[in-house]
């Protein structure tokens, strides 16, 4: 059987030779019962295998009990097993398991929708999981997610007919601090559906879930808008001009920070053939820039404003003329290296 699911004659060779191997052939014949694809089944092997050669190295032999899975999970932490080392522990863990329940060694546990409920134990959180399955038609794997987004509120085991907007604040609150933006904003969608059951059950106030604050996120915001002069130097410094990577990515700094090119302009310096050329007509674009700005700053402040720049000098957000050396645009440092590292 284990030739219908490995393509290499010898990995079945060396699967049926390790401690335990015959007993993989029923293992495979009950997981193909249950419906498992082929990879999944190689996988729980393999995992199987592993299990068997590590008890077999340390000298265990039957009856294998919860102990002896606890101790192979330690293992798993700091495996070096020659020939198991690519898989991942959960999955591993996952297999034994399940082989150990397949040879009667262990009992069945209980996993997913029905472990949560049986931790909570909560009248409250089953109660919500009904009426969630006859007016929304969810099932037991997206009420799982809501009851693990909803656990600790569950815990307290107060009445959550009492709640108020101040408690649903104080608690989306609590969990942004210690969950990250995806779970956060999950764990709003699934206390807004609590407060739904509750409203539709007379246990609180129509409308409550407004008062459930909704979490703002926005793409790179956690990065500042400028970088000081001191920032700029830093970041050219920290270029590795010893590889061709690192000279790249310098003069890609360097024309953003010391001539102000935009991150389109560098990204229009595609062929590599033509950067002598291209560079030396963007310089020089610039200065012929600089020099018009120059000769606008000395000219009547109408005519200035008229073409886009202030009386002293310096270029107002409507010109592109004038050049920025102090500060440098964080955005345009991010989209010219992206630009440069998807060629």
């Amino acid at each position: 059987m284990l030739s219908q699911h490995f393509k290499s004659p010898s990995q079945v060779q060396l699967l049926l030779s390790r401690p335990g191997g015959p007993l993989l052939e029923g293992f495979s014949q009950y997981l193909e019962q249950l419906g498992y694809a082929n990879s999944s089944i190689c996988t729980r092997i393999t995992a199987a295998s592993h299990f068997l050669f590590w008890a077999n190295r340390e000298g265990m032999s039957l009856p294998f009990n919860e102990l002896t899975l606890e101790r192979f999970a330690e293992h798993l932490s700091r495996c070096q097993c020659k020939g198991f080392g690519h898989q991942r522990s959960i999955a591993t863990l996952r297999g034994a398991r399940m082989f150990l329940t397949h040879q009667g060694r262990i009992g069945t546990r209980a996993t997913g929708f029905t472990a949560l409920a049986a931790e909570l134990e909560s009248f409250q959180f089953l109660s919500f999981c009904q009426w969630m399955r006859q007016q929304r038609g969810i099932c037991d794997a997206t009420l799982y997610n809501h009851g693990i987004a909803l656990r600790d509120l569950f815990r307290r085991g107060d009445d959550l007919g009492k709640l108020n907007a101040r408690d649903l604040r104080q608690f989306i609150l609590e969990q942004s601090m210690m969950k990250g933006w995806a779970a956060s904003k999950h764990c709003t969608t699934a206390l807004r559906m609590l407060v739904r059951y509750l409203t539709a059950e007379g246990k609180c106030a129509v409308g409550l879930e407004a008062a459930i604050p909704v979490l703002a996120h926005w793409s790179l915001s956690t990065l500042p808008r400028y970088l000081q002069l001191d920032e700029v130097e830093r970041v050219i410094a920290a270029c590795d001009t010893a590889s061709p990577v690192g000279l790249r990515d310098r003069a890609i700094l360097l024309l953003l920070a010391r001539l102000g090119l935009r991150a389109g302009d560098i990204w229009h310096l595609r062929a590599p053939t033509h950067w002598g050329y291209r560079l030396e007509t963007c310089v020089d674009l610039c200065l012929r820039k600089k020099r018009v700005a120059d000769t606008l700053a000395s000219d009547t402040g109408s005519r200035a404003g008229h073409c886009g720049v202030s009386p002293t000098g310096a270029a107002s957000n409507r010109g592109r003329c004038g050049i920025r050396p102090r500060v440098c645009p964080v955005s345009s440092l991010y989209k010219s290296c992206c630009h440069f590292d998807h060629r």
